[in-house]
């Protein structure tokens, strides 16, 4: 019936939708990890040359501390902004919010 198949599309929707939002998660976290580990190098670059208290770390290691602890809430804090999803030229696929749409054209 017309009604069962509205049902199944819906679900099978969710269900895309479900594990798209689970692929984005998993590469927001990729790039906040990658983030921490560039700037991780960097300061223990800077404290093997320079020392603890130098600054070229411009923050006390108290302040990285809590940087790194508002890093690691970034991810709870995250909103949830509309938007679609776009295929470029080279088949990618990218989303796009529509506040950045607007901008475009």
């Amino acid at each position: 019936t017309p009604e069962n198949l509205e049902s199944l599309l819906h679900e099978k929707q969710k269900k895309r939708l479900e594990k798209f939002e689970e692929q984005e998660d998993i590469r927001f976290e990729e790039t906040k990890r990658n983030g921490q580990q560039i700037d991780e190098a960097r300061n223990f670059q800077i404290e093997e040359e320079h020392g603890v208290n130098s600054p070229l770390l411009g923050d006390s290691p108290s302040d990285r501390q809590q940087n790194q602890q508002n890093n690691q809430n970034m991810g709870q804090n995250r909103a949830i902004i509309p938007g679609i999803l776009i295929r470029q030229p080279n088949g990618a696929f990218r989303v796009c919010c529509f506040r950045d749409l607007s901008r475009q054209f």
